[in-house]
């Protein structure tokens, strides 16, 4: 901080010419105090350069650096808080202490606004100006230290955003790519049709959507479709793949598929919430379901939107045992079991949506990325 006894050479490294002495610009159209303030400030180690009024210290300033400027207020053509807004905009490096012979509060308040660092009344006293001055460069040079850390910080800041986005861009390939070989494993041990995945994962979205799920809820749900019959991989050959009806024994085998999808998927962390939808896929609202034979929410939301997406697509494609139904019929059969088997406000949003909900087949996977 700057005082009248403190020479007015600022420190090495806040110099714009090593050690050399502050350059003051003076602004004044008075000859006589323009010429008395350069004697007195330059008696105390300052350089100065003087302006009659604000288009010459316009030129000064775009000529040459200072590190304060010292302008009169009131001055014929342009106003000295003219100055004062072109110096806070154009040269932020410089400092600016504002003089007038007048006593308005109001003149004080809108130099303060435009930019100065310090408003002084005239006849200015020496030590009082050099005072000013000085405090004036200090808190000039703590600003621009502070925007130069916010600068660094920002700086900083981004790099670390670009950091993470890589890693969580990595993350999200793992994921999609760990996505698909569980899928491919599947297909292959249980010769369930990529067809039949996209259905169901995107009829869920749909659903989840028109109920206003979004985020990592609508993400787990997304998933949990997707992976819906993943633990049919440790379900035997001869009950997977028997042609024919399965015995009391094989059928009580065949259920647990789902604890074993749910045993496969939930120490995998992005994955738990989805394993707790492949855990509760077969239960019914009205708790005749299994493996838990859990009742009304007590089922998870998204376990309960699966349901009605599995069971129409079970309905529109081909089995065995029967020919395919429209999808009329799928949305009769769901009205007819909400409340029972279904979640009655979950078949209320599902019957007004289209009827048509194939998708080219890459949108399943293209609502994977999106999530």
């Amino acid at each position: 901080m700057f005082s009248p006894q403190l020479d007015p050479r600022p420190k090495a490294s806040n110099s714009h010419e090593g050690s050399q002495a502050l350059r003051v610009l003076i602004v004044d159209d008075e000859a006589p105090m323009r010429e008395m303030l350069s004697l007195q400030l330059e008696s105390k180690g300052f350089l100065c350069v003087t302006a009659a009024n604000v288009s010459e210290a316009r030129r000064r300033l775009r000529a040459e650096h200072f590190d304060i400027t010292l302008s009169d207020v009131n001055m014929p053509g342009e106003h000295g808080l003219a100055l004062a807004a072109d110096i806070k905009s154009q040269y932020p490096d410089t400092a600016l202490v504002l003089m007038t012979g007048g006593e308005k509060v109001r003149i004080a308040v809108e130099a303060m606004k435009a930019g100065a660092s310090d408003y002084l009344q005239k006849p200015v006293q020496i030590d009082e100006l050099v005072a000013s001055m000085g405090k004036s460069v200090e808190a000039c040079r703590l600003r621009r230290k502070r925007e130069h850390e916010q600068r660094h910080l920002q700086q900083t800041v981004d790099e670390r955003t670009r950091e993470l986005s890589s890693a969580l861009a990595e993350i999200q390939a793992t994921c999609d790519a760990s996505l698909a070989a569980l899928g491919t494993a599947l297909r292959y041990r249980h010769h369930e049709t990529l067809e039949h995945v996209q259905r169901v994962t995107t009829l869920s979205w749909k659903i989840a959507q028109a109920l206003g799920i979004h985020g990592q809820e609508l993400t787990a749900i997304i998933y949990g479709a997707f992976l819906h019959d993943i633990g049919k991989i440790g379900i035997p050959d001869a009950i997977l793949l028997k042609p024919g009806p399965l015995t009391p024994e094989e059928n009580r085998i065949m259920r647990t598929h789902v604890e074993i999808g749910y045993e496969m998927l939930r120490e995998i962390p992005f994955l738990r919430p989805a394993a707790e939808i492949v855990h509760a896929h077969h239960e019914c609202f009205d708790g005749s379901g299994y493996p838990l034979g859990l009742k009304g929410e007590e089922i998870p939301r998204g376990a309960r939107v699966f349901a009605v997406a599995d069971t129409v697509d079970a309905i529109i494609s081909d089995r065995p045992y029967r020919k395919a139904r429209s999808f009329e019929q799928a949305r009769k059969e769901i009205v007819r079991c909400a409340g029972s088997q279904f979640d009655s406000a979950v078949v209320s949003v599902f019957i007004n949506l289209p009827q048509e909900f194939s998708v080219p087949p890459a949108l399943a996977s293209r609502i994977l990325l999106k999530t």
